[in-house]
């Protein structure tokens, strides 16, 4: 089976504001299968906007949506997801960070959706 995938990704930063993001668009590659875990041709994308009040702490929001395109007999009746986050980065020192993110999720089975609402605290030790 033949597959394909394109990626478009942006990233640009003027100051204390900037943005991100990517597009993209595949075909029987389960990295971009429309979250079913199966091959499918599929398309979407996210962006972001990012703000860098101070050195140490920064807020990012954004959205995204990836879709089936084309006939999904063959795969799960998911058709689309959608998201929207936004998150708080504040570095305790250069090598660790914490982070608190909202996240809501919603995935579309035919005319039908279940959305999902996450809240994540994370910390980051670089190295």
């Amino acid at each position: 089976m033949e597959s394909w995938a394109g990626a478009l990704d942006f990233a640009a930063r003027r100051d204390a504001i900037g943005v991100a993001g990517e597009l993209f668009v595949a075909d029987n590659a389960d990295a971009f299968g429309g979250a079913t875990g199966l091959d499918a041709r599929s398309a979407g994308g996210w962006g972001e906007l990012q703000l860098f009040p101070s050195r140490r702490v920064s807020f990012n929001a954004g959205g995204g949506v990836d879709r089936i395109r084309g006939d999904r007999r063959f795969t799960l009746v998911r058709g689309e997801n959608r998201s929207a986050y936004g998150n708080l980065i504040f570095s305790l020192s250069p090598e660790v960070q914490a982070s608190f993110e909202y996240r809501w999720l919603k995935t579309l089975a035919g005319t039908a959706g279940r959305p999902n609402h996450h809240f994540d605290w994370v910390l980051v030790h670089k190295f």
